[in-house]
C-alpha cells in the first residue's frame, strides 16, 4: 500500500519537473532527523511559514532537529526537495 502510494505522488509530480513548478517556502521543522550521514535521504515534517504541515525528504541534508528554520524548495506531490538556506533566530 505505501509503495503504490508513493509511486502515485511521484508520478503526479512529473508535470511539475517538467514544468519546473517547484515550491518555495519558510519555515520550522516540527520533527527531526538527527542521523549523521549527509549523503542519505532525510525526512522530516516541515511547517511552513503560510501553510500546513508537509513531510518532507531532503538530499543532501544536515543534521534536522526541531525547532529548525530553513528556506526549502520541493515538489508539491511527493514532497521530494532539498534545504536552500539554512536561517536562524535572527531572520
Amino acid at each position: 500500500v505505501w509503495l503504490t502510494y508513493s509511486f502515485v505522488n511521484d508520478c503526479k509530480d512529473i508535470p511539475n519537473i517538467v514544468s519546473k513548478n517547484y515550491i518555495v517556502a519558510t519555515g520550522t521543522a516540527i520533527g527531526w532527523n538527527t542521523v549523521e550521514d549527509e549523503t542519505e535521504p532525510r525526512g522530516f515534517e516541515f511547517q511552513p511559514d503560510d501553510g500546513e504541515k508537509i513531510d518532507l525528504s531532503v538530499l543532501p541534508c544536515p543534521p534536522v532537529h526541531q525547532g529548525d528554520r530553513f528556506e526549502v524548495i520541493y515538489l508539491p506531490n511527493s514532497g521530494i526537495g532539498a534545504i536552500i538556506q539554512i536561517l536562524d533566530d535572527s531572520e
